[in-house]
């Protein structure tokens, strides 16, 4: 859901992971597919990966790490498909993240003809176990995704020798059984996962226009509801592609499925974004979800985990509730402990939401060894110039002031300010969270030696961030924590 911080502020960063995980499953990595031609096929890599990754969810007795996690194996290696794999790499790869398969490779197109070359990766030898060659037609890629799904997933079985994976007649007609937008439609969505992470407000432009293309493309209205949502706090109008893509999916009959689970997240985290006032209606979406993993039996997987992390940020997120939050987040952790999901984004988050729960008891010591874990992590993935590295920064910052090493926090929280610029992300209210964080971190530094200077500079952060909440019309504790410092500044 979201990584707070909440020692002095509320910032909410979300972290998605839509899929499902079990013990004893095959654990297949899918390493985004490299463009070996023409750059204006670029956008073709973030469209097949994804289809790729969303096709394998939806099979049984495998495991598919998350998005995220995906994306912090791509920043820890550039392997290059094109040239010689380094087994050293691979292998310290998949143990880092969990995997025993890679699926990957590259794709070369010439006028409207796609030749993928896909490859199948044994992580625990490091080696290249399957090489595929699939033409097609760049009108048909739905076509040339499902036969990369079917050679992948034949060819894995095969290779397969503790014989977890089934891919017959009912898994083909599964990944048959999908919606197949229109090809613009679908370029559209591809540019948009493509830019995502780094220009959110680009990537909506395309979200919007591959719904406008194709009125029943479910994850296009789900990620520009996200956007929207969790990016951009336009609230009103994540609600807009939320109810469209609700109703794409009642209208297939299709209220019990994972995606259904994934869009209740969605409509959770936006409607704790919004302030205390919409913490009842966040609860709701995350007891529906619960309900409806329960009777999926899918309360032991990664997904149950993060509905329950979910539960505690917002009790975390809009009322303070500590210790009802540590409830939910221990929970969520045995869990990914029992998965082994230790060194995964999703468990990074968890701690260090665990961490700013431990804050808001005041034990800052515990709060820092739960931020310090997840600091590590991300830049053992090379994400230092990440938000979720300004969120850990923001929330150490904070616990700093307490343990007496202001100075210490300030440099994190600057870290973290620097970030968010470099992101664009100065009209959001997570901005206006480490601004408030800088604030509290210079007051106390004038309450201690009483520097003017730093008094002025206080006050400097409060306003901004008051101003910043106020634009985006934010209802949320922060506000009254802001004009309780700004009356001292009179």
């Amino acid at each position: 859901m979201k990584n707070i911080s909440i020692i002095f502020a509320l910032l909410i960063i979300l972290i998605s992971s839509n899929v499902r995980t079990a013990p004893g499953n095959a654990v297949i990595l899918v390493y985004p597919f490299q463009n070996t031609g023409d750059t204006k096929y670029s956008w073709v890599s973030a469209g097949m990966t994804d289809s790729v990754i969303s096709d394998l969810n939806r099979l049984k007795n495998i495991t598919v790490i998350t998005e995220s996690d995906r994306k912090k194996a791509v920043m820890e290696i550039e392997l290059g498909m094109t040239g010689l794999i380094s087994e050293k790499t691979i292998t310290g790869v998949g143990e880092l993240i969990g995997a025993t398969t890679i699926f990957t490779g590259s794709y070369l197109v010439v006028d409207n003809t796609i030749r993928v070359n896909a490859k199948i990766i044994n992580v625990s030898t490091g080696t290249l176990e399957k090489s595929i060659k699939i033409d097609g037609a760049m009108d048909d890629i739905f076509c040339v995704q499902d036969k990369i799904i079917g050679t992948l997933m034949d060819e894995s079985k095969q290779l397969n020798k503790t014989g977890t994976i089934t891919f017959g007649d009912e898994e083909k007609n599964i990944i048959a059984d999908k919606h197949k937008p229109a090809l613009t439609a679908y370029e559209y969505y591809s540019k948009g996962l493509e830019i995502i992470d780094t220009n959110p407000k680009e990537a909506l432009k395309y979200f919007k226009k591959a719904g406008k293309k194709d009125s029943e493309y479910f994850d296009a209205f789900e990620h520009a509801g996200f956007v929207c949502g969790v990016h951009l706090n336009e609230y009103e109008e994540a609600l807009e592609y939320f109810n469209k893509a609700e109703e794409i999916l009642k209208n297939k009959n299709k209220i019990k499925s994972e995606d259904y689970v994934k869009l209740l997240i969605s409509y959770a985290d936006t409607a704790a974004g919004r302030g205390m006032k919409y913490q009842d209606q966040a609860l709701k979406y995350l007891d529906r979800a619960k309900e409806i993993m329960t009777v999926m039996g899918l309360t032991e997987t990664q997904l149950y985990a993060k509905v329950l992390k979910n539960y505690g940020d917002t009790y975390l997120l809009t009322r303070g509730a500590f210790k009802k939050a540590l409830e939910y987040y221990l929970q969520s952790q045995e869990i990914l402990l029992k998965l082994g999901l230790t060194n995964t984004m999703e468990y990074g988050s968890l701690m260090l939401n665990m961490g700013s729960a431990y804050g808001y008891g005041d034990d800052h010591k515990s709060a820092v060894e739960h931020w310090d874990y997840e600091r590590r992590l991300l830049i053992k993935y090379n994400m230092k110039e990440s938000i979720p590295y300004a969120d850990v920064a923001v929330n150490m910052g904070s616990s700093y002031v307490i343990l007496d090493e202001a100075e210490k926090g300030f440099l994190l929280q600057k870290e973290a300010k620097s970030i968010f610029e470099k992101m664009k992300m100065e009209e959001t209210n997570q901005y206006a969270g480490v601004l408030y964080n800088m604030g509290l971190n210079r007051r106390s530094l004038w309450m201690r030696k009483k520097d003017k200077k730093a008094l002025s500079e206080s006050c400097g952060y409060y306003r901004q961030a008051m101003e910043l909440l106020n634009r985006n019309k934010y209802e949320g504790s922060m506000i009254f924590l802001i004009e309780m410092q700004l009356k001292q500044c009179e």
